[in-house]
């Protein structure tokens, strides 16, 4: 795997992982974050964190909302996608309505929860590049920890599956809210 064509469209048309991020850049993701590893121990996370364009494509399918409202489904958030915890979106640090940096900042608080989640059910035989740990961690954000847990994806890449066969038969399942 290059990671260079990783994830295109699936038969119906779609891109899996919301977007087919190209950038020609390879570099693997493979150690898993030890004592010395600059992480967090036994967290099983990877040592490095979502790439720019990994939060430019969460923010960008996200869309962007300066003050909390309901999102489609009627959860309330704010900035792209963060999911308000406490009533008014009080535990968000930054002034009400956000700026588009803002936000930006928002997000990139809120990501390295599904990155970390995300490794934590991957055992240490997962190969993944830079690209495809981003747009996982996509996934991760929208359907949530839970469901990453409990997935035929996960188990599939644990089995030792391809990622990007078990990306494009498996991402499309998760379409619909």
């Amino acid at each position: 795997v290059s990671g260079n064509n990783i994830w295109d469209k699936t038969s119906d048309g779609c891109y899996v992982a919301d977007y087919y991020i190209k950038t020609g850049v390879n570099g693997y993701v493979t150690t898993k974050c030890g004592s010395t590893g600059g992480g967090s121990g036994s967290s099983g996370s990877y040592c490095k964190k979502i790439n720019t364009v990994g939060v430019n494509l969460v923010a960008q399918w996200e869309g962007f909302v300066p003050s909390p409202k309901p999102d489609p489904i009627g959860l309330p958030t704010v900035g792209y996608g963060h999911l308000c915890q406490k009533k008014n979106c009080a535990e968000v640090k930054y002034k009400f309505p956000l700026s588009q940096t803002t936000a930006k900042q928002l997000l990139s608080d809120d990501l390295p929860k599904y990155t970390a989640c995300l490794a934590g059910y991957l055992n240490s035989k997962v190969k993944l590049n830079d690209n495809q740990l981003a747009a996982l961690t996509s996934w991760t954000f929208n359907v949530g920890c839970g469901n990453v847990k409990t997935s035929t994806l996960i188990k599939r890449l644990n089995k030792g599956d391809n990622p990007n066969t078990v990306a494009s038969q498996e991402l499309p399942n998760w379409r619909k809210a």
